[in-house]
């Protein structure tokens, strides 16, 4: 992800207890030992977690911050045989997620070793995604995993879903929801070019910022100077807005503000804020903010879809006040969309939804009936999305299918199986609603990417919500 986005197994035996011991900072019971957590996982018949981290890079750092303190995270983890995987272990003097985890050096080279050859993805350079999250049945059966961030509601639905895939109870929390960049049965593996596989280390952002402020393109004064051209200068930018950090973001913030990318005019700047919402960490919707009055419609769908992709709650109060400000249907219904992928629990937010699923646009109509998909499946919700599953639109019955394999409820699968048997069906509405069988039993959100796009008349993507194990190129809009 910073352009843009297997040694035979022999672990040593290690003396004495298979779990570490946790710090006092350590929230979850790490394995030490491979061997011995996937022959107890076995004998117990216990999901497994794998969790990769990378030292001083701020993703992983929020986890150990934040995430893994989280009680239902906590609670989650309880159930499960949990392996950690610290990429700096068999390089670092000092490997500071091994030793968050309770794990001493030469346990973490082992289990590094481990579950790099046997499980993870890697590039051609043996580079793997960090953060991740990978889960497994007692068997070793790879069930889903994650790349990069997630918040604590996210983990632990994750949790409740590998034990539902593995056969187990899989009560989820009220409050947990699907993470973006969901994978079923693989793993992530980041692209040949991508030489980090995780955003930037402050000392790389520094490093990098002095490489651009030190030519005269870098520094916003010419196209002519050393810094490497067009090119070098988007890889650049692409890899901070990937960065978690601070220091990065500030600097993309200033560049979609007042840098070299205005000379491009506002194709050059749509480009960038697609890019943003597709590879941005969360706290990147703050940039976003200022270009919510932009005069071109263009740049602001783009804020809108950035907002979906990036999913943070925080930015409810300044979506719902957008969608009011909103003229313009071709863009209220991408702000219908965003809505409801942060509107959690939000009573306001879903009787918007509710009530424009029932407008008289279609386009409208079809974008609110989809992003109910992403609300908390409560009895108005269901209801509404089975009478539109069960009306004659073939478009809106796309939309009410593609709305449930969103919200992955397997209470759905029955009525959308029986809806599937209706031979009237235009060809469209029957597709879709396989697909969207399909994504509740397990295959990924890309499957009904197509069925979304035509129902609700969009042209603009959404890498990080149809998102597959497939490397792809940004930005991604259409023509």
């Amino acid at each position: 992800m910073s352009t843009l986005l297997a040694l035979p197994l022999v672990v040593a035996a290690l003396g004495g207890s298979t779990v570490a011991n946790p710090p006092a900072a350590a929230d979850i019971t790490w394995e030490v030992d491979y061997e011995a957590g996937r022959a107890r996982a076995a004998a117990e018949q216990r999901v497994m977690l794998i969790a990769v981290h990378a030292d001083k890079e701020a993703r992983s750092e929020a986890f150990w911050k934040k995430v893994y303190k989280d009680k239902g995270v906590r609670a989650s983890a309880e159930d499960t045989v949990n392996l950690l995987a610290c990429r700096d272990a068999t390089t670092a003097k000092r490997c500071d997620c091994a030793k968050q985890g309770g794990l001493d050096s030469e346990q973490a080279k082992f289990l590094e070793a481990a579950l790099r050859e046997e499980i993870l993805a890697a590039n051609a350079d043996g580079i793997v995604a960090s953060p991740q999250h990978v889960w497994l049945d007692s068997s070793g059966k790879l069930l889903l995993s994650v790349p990069f961030e997630m918040d604590a509601q996210e983990l632990t639905w994750c949790f409740a879903e590998a034990r539902r895939l593995a056969g187990g109870e899989a009560k989820v929390p009220k409050d947990a929801r699907p993470p973006r960049r969901l994978l079923y049965g693989e793993c992530y593996q980041p692209p040949d070019e991508d030489t980090y596989g995780r955003g930037l280390r402050p000392d790389e952002v520094e490093e990098l910022l002095t490489e651009l402020r030190s030519s005269s393109f870098g520094g916003g004064r010419g196209a002519g100077g050393g810094g490497g051209g067009w090119g070098r200068q988007i890889q650049a930018l692409a890899q901070l807005a990937f960065t978690a950090e601070e220091e990065a973001q500030q600097h993309v913030a200033i560049q979609l503000g007042g840098g070299w990318m205005t000379w491009g005019g506002n194709q050059v700047l749509v480009s960038a804020l697609h890019t943003l919402g597709a590879i941005g960490p969360v706290d990147a919707w703050e940039t976003l903010e200022s270009y919510l009055g932009n005069k071109d419609a263009a740049v602001r769908n783009e804020v809108a879809v950035a907002i979906e992709q990036i999913g943070i709650r925080d930015a409810l109060k300044l979506v719902k006040t957008t969608l009011r400000k909103e003229v313009d249907p071709g863009v209220q219904k991408n702000w219908l969309r965003a809505l409801g992928a942060i509107a959690g629990e939000d009573k306001a937010a879903r009787k918007t939804l509710l009530d424009f699923s029932e407008d008289e646009d279609p386009a409208l109509r079809r974008n609110a009936v989809f992003a109910l998909g992403w609300l908390p499946q409560n009895e108005d919700v269901r209801e509404r999305l089975m009478a539109v599953l069960d009306s004659t639109d073939g478009d809106d019955i796309r939309a009410a299918a593609c709305a449930m394999a969103l919200s992955r409820s397997a209470d759905y699968l029955p009525v959308l199986q029986k809806r599937t048997a209706d031979e009237s069906l235009p060809e469209a509405a029957k597709s879709a609603l396989e697909a969207a069988v399909a994504v509740i039993e397990g295959a990924s959100l890309k499957r009904i990417e197509t069925a979304v796009r035509e129902a609700c008349r969009d042209r603009i993507q959404r890498e990080r919500v149809f998102f597959d194990a497939t490397p792809a190129r940004l930005p991604g809009v259409e023509a």
